[in-house]
């Protein structure tokens, strides 16, 4: 799970000036799977691997999709890769860097917060297979490191090739064991069951069951070969804000995992206001820079360059500040990150609160990709950041309606900036249509539809 460290600093208040920033740090790296779930685990897969006989070895075909839903380095990152070094004193990944915990068999997909987890974000299966084995019921708001069992779901590729899905959202588990599945159809959803400390989904892919029960897909100079994606993405390392909201109240101090109330209005007046910032990747010399901007364009407030003062993969910061919000209209908060400006968010100043507080999202504009494949499923990719999608900073999910000949093959709602639709559900030559509504938890956006004429055989 996620491995990164930060210290906690006290908040104060300075009237005029930006405050020492507040890290929210998830807690260290878990074992994911205890010992025990894990040698029961492998025992069922060995059961399973005896009940098929004699077969030749995995040649594992890649992965045609990546497992969980969304955007790496937009609504989810990956906090923990294979361990490719376990039998070394040191952790190492794929890229030769330390983006792995120690003896971590798997992959770690991560997403933003425990609301995006609510909101539901699909995983899917990347090829298709037999379920050998799942669970569910568990208890799935973890976040702090345990023996618990998971929810979870296993499936076999053919050969000696099996995938692990672990951590999952309890009541989502789709699938029973004897069940095939497409490539690209949803199994589940990420949660935060089992020995686990933030919503994600645990991966893991095996070959040659009983002598190596896991390996990492990735290829790079320290796991040389051929790559096991169709579309392998690289490792995040830039600076990337995942998130940004606002409010005027103390911070919670129970959090994690629960999120601070959100506000995208505010009455006129001098007021003490606190900004979240969800970060990736910052360092003890990285710095902010925090300006409120007036609806005029001129500056309200600039705090300079600041010390974010710690270092963290992943953290959540607030920062805590008086602002004069004398003029009605729609200002701007403006936030970068060693010089880059990674979010322009609105916020509206209004002179009394008989104003209308909640407003509607704004329509999404999206693209459906190209299949990295010709077996591949249908992928759609929301365009744009979290930050703008909402003029109150709400989280948003997306109502994700796809068909095709005016038949819909998939209805459903997700958290995530990414859906699909699997292998066998779509044809070649045919319209494919989405339909895409984005909902703030109380008010619907405006729908925008597209098309696809998928050209080709059928899969």
């Amino acid at each position: 799970m996620l491995s990164a460290v930060a210290a906690l600093t006290a908040l104060g208040l300075s009237k005029g000036l930006v405050t020492t920033p507040v890290f929210f740090v998830k807690p260290a790296a878990t074992k994911c799977i205890s010992e025990l779930e894990r040698s029961r685990i492998e025992s069922v897969v060995r059961t399973y691997q005896e009940r098929l006989g004699d077969v030749p070895p995995a040649q594992n075909a890649p992965y045609l999709v990546y497992p969980a839903a969304g955007v790496l380095g937009e609504d989810q990152f990956v906090s923990d890769y294979v361990d490719v070094a376990p039998s070394e004193d040191f952790n190492q990944d794929w890229d030769c860097t330390r983006m792995a915990a120690e003896g971590h068999r798997g992959i770690d997909f991560a997403i933003r917060s425990f609301a995006d987890m609510e909101g539901g974000v699909p995983v899917f299966a990347p090829l298709p297979g037999t379920v050998v084995e799942s669970d569910d019921g568990y208890f799935d708001r973890t976040y702090k490191q345990n023996d618990v069992p998971a929810n979870y779901v296993i499936l076999h590729h053919g050969g000696t090739h099996y995938t692990l899905y672990w951590h999952l959202k309890r009541g989502s588990v789709k699938v029973k064991a004897g069940e095939t599945v497409a490539a690209g159809q949803e199994i589940a959803r990420v949660g935060s069951s089992g020995d686990c400390n933030w919503p994600s989904l645990h991966f893991e892919s095996w070959s040659d069951a009983g002598t190596q029960f896991a390996y990492e897909p990735h290829t790079g100079s320290c796991n040389p070969g051929t790559s096991g994606w169709a579309d392998q993405q690289p490792i995040v390392r830039s600076t990337k804000l995942l998130d940004m909201w606002i409010n005027e109240s103390r911070y919670d101090q129970t959090y994690p995992p629960f999120e601070a109330a959100r506000r995208g209005t505010f009455v006129k007046a001098g007021l003490t206001v606190r900004v979240y910032a969800t970060l990736l990747n910052i360092t003890t010399s990285s710095k902010y820079r925090l300006r409120f901007l007036r609806p005029n364009g001129t500056v309200g407030f600039d705090s300079n360059l600041q010390s974010l003062g710690g270092s963290a993969t992943f953290a959540t910061v607030a920062h805590q500040q008086f602002v004069s919000l004398s003029s009605p209209g729609t200002w701007t908060v403006e936030y970068s990150v060693n010089g880059e400006i990674l979010a322009s968010s609105p916020l509206r100043v209004v002179n009394s609160f008989s104003t209308q507080l909640n407003r509607p999202p704004a329509g999404v504009q999206a693209t459906i990709l190209p299949m990295p494949s010709p077996e591949g499923p249908l992928c759609v990719r929301v365009a744009g950041q979290q930050i703008a999608a909402d003029p109150d900073h709400d989280l948003i999910r997306y109502h994700y309606v796809w068909k095709q000949n005016g038949k819909v093959v998939r209805d459903t709602w997700s958290a995530a900036r990414t859906d699909m639709i699997p292998v066998g559900s779509f044809r070649p030559n045919k319209d494919v249509s989405l339909s895409i509504t984005p909902n703030d938890g109380l008010i619907e956006g405006p729908t925008t539809t597209i098309h696809s004429l998928l050209q080709g055989k059928a899969p």
